[in-house]
């Protein structure tokens, strides 16, 4: 019965009369009745016909928690799509991966994206332009401006599927994933043959994955001229910048680093585990940077961004930027390297609120130091009186020798 219902149903849905004009919206009415019967064979056959035909709608089937055949393996289903039905391959995926949390399929939704934007840069001239002059739009931008991230977003096409699997693509390189790094790159490194720097973004998440910070804080400031992004790189360590998830803002002013930090900071606040979840996150899933940033890391991303700011074409955009670094984060800088490397014939105003307060910070050292050695003085004094007393008490004396 459900066979021969099945059959009338694709019939119609391919183009025979249907007299009685009983079956509307077709498809979706095929997809509904899969999930009644219990068949596997027919859910199998009917599932590939319909993803064929709407691969979105189709990849429901076997993604189906409800339906009464038996389940499908993960595994088999996305064998069987690439083999029957290969346009809905890309859906099911993100199914699993989305949708599901299933991060093993990590690496082959990455290589599916990569594929699609590395082919279309490759063949496409327009897009490659398109890809260029986004870069150019955004460097053109005064600050404050989004950071590109915000910008790539607000700017992209819901019509274009290609832009929208850059998105994705990005979504899963910025997150705490396992996966093949070096073929990646490769992949990326390959459109090096029609043009330089196209994928950009993607470069620098890599970069960071693989701690080539000073190359990736390059890209940030010269390539893509996002330099609200350069700073939080820094701040954070290298922690992944392009993910989707809210990263916590950065203070208006930032706090002195303790000497005495083991690495306690912001980014021990920042990832919390979502309430609601019906199972912990899957094994294959790992959080690269669970480890809050120490210090000394910090202040040497600070020195390489420093640097970076320092070699600006732009004179105003190299004054500014340099100014609101040692600004905010002075505190990360040694003042004696800072001043050797300003030029002389920069105006005092750059680095004035930076001098306050590094003199500010020497003078509460110098404070708290003279505070320290008044205690410990008064402490011995008190461990001297305390052992005189308790000799007195037990009738203690002198002994010649």
């Amino acid at each position: 019965m459900s066979s021969e219902v099945l059959s009338t149903w694709r019939r119609i849905v391919e183009g025979e009369r249907d007299d009685g004009a009983e079956l509307r919206d077709g498809e979706q009415r095929v997809r509904e009745y899969l999930t009644k019967i219990t068949s596997q064979a027919l859910v199998q056959e009917y599932g590939i016909w319909l993803a064929n035909r709407n691969p979105k709608l189709g990849v429901q089937i076997f993604a189906e928690d409800k339906g009464r055949a038996p389940k499908f393996e993960p595994t088999y289903v996305v064998q069987m799509l690439r083999e029957q039905a290969p346009d809905a391959v890309k859906y099911y995926l993100e199914y699993l991966v989305f949708g599901k949390g299933h991060t093993v399929y990590v690496d082959e939704l990455i290589t599916y994206y990569l594929d699609v934007v590395v082919t279309r840069l490759q063949t496409s001239p327009e897009d490659r332009a398109i890809v260029l002059s986004t870069y150019e739009a955004y460097r053109a931008l005064r600050p404050p401006k989004p950071t590109y991230r915000h910008f790539l977003t607000d700017n992209a096409s819901a019509d274009d599927e290609a832009w929208n699997n850059r998105l994705r693509l990005l979504q899963l390189l910025g997150g705490a994933y396992d996966y093949d790094s070096t073929t990646i790159r490769e992949r990326i490194e390959s459109l090096s043959s029609v043009a330089e720097d196209l994928l950009v973004p993607e470069t620098i998440i890599l970069d960071g994955r693989e701690h080539k910070h000073e190359n990736a804080l390059r890209l940030l400031v010269h390539h893509l001229g996002d330099y609200d992004t350069a700073v939080a790189y820094c701040f954070r360590g290298g922690a992944s910048i392009y993910t989707i998830y809210q990263a916590t803002p950065l203070p208006a002013a930032a706090p002195r680093p303790s000497s005495s930090s083991s690495g306690g900071g912001p980014e021990s606040s920042k990832r919390k585990s979502k309430k609601g979840k019906k199972a912990p996150p899957p094994p294959q899933q790992k959080r690269r940077e669970s480890e809050p940033p120490t210090q000394d890391q910090q202040a040497r991303l600070f020195r390489a961004l420093l640097g970076e700011f320092l070699r600006l074409e732009d004179t105003e955009a190299r004054v500014e930027q340099t100014g609101l670094l040692l600004e905010r984060f002075g505190a990360w800088f040694d003042v004696g390297e800072v001043l050797a490397l300003i030029p002389d014939a920069w105006p005092v105003e750059v680095v004035a609120g930076f001098l306050v307060k590094a003199l500010r910070r020497l003078v509460a050292e110098k404070h708290e130091t003279a505070v320290a050695r008044g205690l410990s003085s008064a402490q011995n004094l008190k461990t001297q009186h305390d052992l005189i007393v308790r000799m007195d008490e037990k009738g203690g004396g002198v002994v010649e020798t």
